[in-house]
């Protein structure tokens, strides 16, 4: 009884002391970019779930962006999301990207309707 008892006392500083987190860096520093973008897809429908797929303007597809609703409210913007239909439309994306340190790697700011 006293050994089981030490088992799972043991167990459960192993499993607290593996869920500490991560000390994530404080030295972060960021620079904002801007970046003219095309939309090269759009999945679902505006009045429920969909994602958008951006990418900047005359790239060779590596690099592709990709929104949902949720991303897109918390995202300042100058127009509606049926805006996104018209394959002819372009945006300029700003862009807070990492420089120094481990932070998140970007954070998209504001989409502006060109």
């Amino acid at each position: 009884m006293k050994n089981k008892f030490y088992a799972i006392a043991l167990i459960i500083t192993v499993v607290l002391i593996s869920c500490k987190k991560e000390k994530v860096a404080d030295n972060c520093e960021y620079k904002t970019i801007n970046k003219e973008m095309i939309v090269t897809f759009v999945d679902g429908e505006f009045n429920g779930e969909f994602i958008i797929s951006l990418q900047p303007k005359n790239s060779n597809g590596d690099e592709v962006y990709r929104l949902d609703k949720k991303q897109l409210k918390s995202i300042s913007r100058n127009f509606d999301l049926k805006e996104f239909r018209n394959k002819k439309n372009k945006y300029i994306m700003s862009i807070r990207e990492v420089y120094k340190d481990t932070c998140a790697p970007f954070k998209i700011m504001k989409l502006t309707l060109r």
